[in-house]
């Protein structure tokens, strides 16, 4: 393999592969470089329970990258992208056995919000047509260079749909819920997805995430991919190949080199260097990057500052099963079909487990969400069998002590996680009359697991940086590199610690791939359909 390309990409998530592949589009020679044994990074999927069962490690469904140019402008269906859309998209199922959701229908789901308001369902269908009005600027704001809040703001004041848009990224998820619906059960169905950015209730801009995802949910559909949430990742490495570029896993990334300010190439633990002629793109998160991987030498103090602050949220934990049968929930098959299942008792229960993470307490009664892995894609099981997941959200790291009164004393997540699975297994065994039945094998994934197997799951937060209001648009990762270029020349940001943040969307290493390609003088308009 040759040592000297135009561009070294630093990780092999989707966001990584996506960067490296408009890259290579443009005609660059391209190498991406992951330490671990297999490419995904966020989109891994593996067999962590039993042979044969494939399980999502980290996400499992794709919104935001259903509204990617990328999907046409690398042609990755053709590449072996296969999405699949479950119906509901999502599903909020009570302690009483009923059940609201968001169909792929507007008026199915109208129809299941009537059950719990007539004005609720009506609110949603204005809320849509919001969305749908402002669609492709939301898309080409995804798609596109941050904007600073002030030519947010001048842009956003022209009419009136974008002011209510402008102020869903100032308010709390419980003031827009209680501006909006009057149900109980529908503010927990939408407010729901404040726990999955790991927000709370009261959090700045957690509105803006709830109304966009919820949104792209009914309008597009709560995809998943087939055969994995690592198909996207594949899909992206069999296109970058057919262009010559070069991937290499277990390359453990030492330094980046930097000389006379500028970066130079990457050298590796094994001793091994690789030289850029042209560019250096990290995927990671800045404290890797910068601080582990530049070093501190060759940053200005105040960037330093602003890199040891940043707030990376709260953890999470996962809970993987191989199951011998499909579940049944109480709730029946409007739970049995959906891609997510919330299992959220009330609104206010939310509210209260986020303020026992953030005072680093062990959530009296976790919240958490459940995938039904199995229940549109067959094949992530062996025939007859099936497999899910749970998702804790907003979990504390370090664990300083137990909401429900110490019943768990262990303060070591290696200790401890198996008797969180259980006071959650405990609390789903609720919802699902057969689990324990069906059961096959339980494999529990704490924050400490998750960033062992991956550096970037900082502290077991799956975001790459908290996405509340001061660490968004142009506070993304910090103020003065927001625009994926960095203080050291030639050395760019692509990773969800960038613009416009966490999810599977592609469109941080978009971005990044237009900065790169932008700076080195080639019209990246001719490489994209997106206008």
């Amino acid at each position: 393999m040759p040592s000297d390309f135009d561009a070294i990409v630093i990780g092999a998530g989707h966001n990584g592969l996506t960067c490296a592949s408009y890259l290579a589009k443009a005609g660059m020679s391209v190498i991406v470089l992951e330490q671990y044994k297999r490419i995904g990074g966020m989109t891994l999927t593996e067999e962590i329970t039993l042979p044969g069962f494939k399980s999502d490690i980290h996400s499992y469904s794709h919104t935001f990258d259903l509204l990617s140019p990328a999907l046409k402008d690398l042609d990755l269906a053709s590449h072996g992208l296969e999405f699949l859309f479950p119906d509901p998209a999502f599903t909020s199922v009570f302690p009483n056995g009923l059940a609201v959701s968001v169909w792929r229908n507007l008026d199915k789901t109208c129809e299941s919000i009537s059950k719990f308001s007539k004005k609720d369902a009506a609110a949603w269908r204005k809320l849509h047509e919001m969305y749908l009005a402002g669609k492709q600027n939301t898309v080409r704001l995804l798609f596109g260079p941050p904007p600073s809040f002030g030519s947010l703001a001048t842009e956003l004041e022209k009419s009136e749909i974008g002011m209510e848009i402008f102020r869903s990224f100032l308010i709390s998820v419980r003031t827009w819920c209680n501006e909006w619906f009057e149900a109980d059960e529908v503010k927990t169905l939408f407010g729901s997805w404040a726990m999955h950015a790991g927000f709370s209730l009261e959090d700045s801009n957690g509105a803006d995430f709830v109304f966009l995802i919820t949104s792209i949910c009914q309008d597009s559909g709560n995809a998943i991919v087939k055969g994995g949430s690592a198909g996207i990742a594949l899909a992206l490495e069999r296109y970058l190949r057919a262009r010559g570029g070069a991937i290499m896993t277990e390359a453990f990334v030492e330094n980046i080199m930097v000389k006379d300010g500028r970066a130079t190439g990457v050298r590796l633990k094994d001793g091994r260097t690789f030289h850029a002629k042209k560019a250096v793109v990290s995927s990671v998160d800045p404290r890797q990057t910068f601080l582990k991987f530049v070093g501190e030498d060759h940053l200005d103090p105040s960037i330093v500052r602003k890199i040891k602050r940043i707030d990376y949220g709260s953890a999470v934990a996962t809970i993987h099963y191989a199951l011998d049968s499909r579940p049944s929930y109480y709730a029946g098959d409007e739970a049995n079909n959906a891609a997510y299942v919330h299992t959220t008792p009330n609104f206010d229960s939310m509210a209260k487990v986020s303020y026992e993470c953030r005072a680093g307490l062990i959530p009296e009664n976790p919240w958490y969400l459940a995938t039904n892995d199995s229940a549109t894609d067959p094949t992530r099981a062996p025939p007859g069998k099936y497999v899910m997941k749970l998702l804790l959200c907003n979990l504390p790291n370090p664990i300083r002590g137990d909401a429900r009164g110490g019943e768990i004393t262990e303060t070591d997540w290696d200790k401890a996680k198996e008797k969180v699975a259980e006071r959650v297994e405990q609390d789903f065994s609720k919802h699902v009359r057969n689990l324990r039945e069906i059961k096959l094998k339980r494999v529990v994934e704490s924050p400490l697991d998750l960033e062992r197997r991956n550096p970037n799951t900082v502290n077991g937060s799956l975001l790459n940086g908290a996405a509340q209001i001061e660490q968004f648009f142009s506070f993304r990762p910090f103020p003065g590199m927001s625009q994926y270029r960095t203080s050291i020349k030639g050395l760019y940001l692509c990773g969800s610690c960038t613009h416009p943040g966490p999810g599977v969307s592609t469109a941080p290493g978009y971005n990044g791939a237009r900065a790169v390609l932008q700076d080195l003088g080639v019209d990246f308009s001719s490489l994209t359909t997106l206008r």
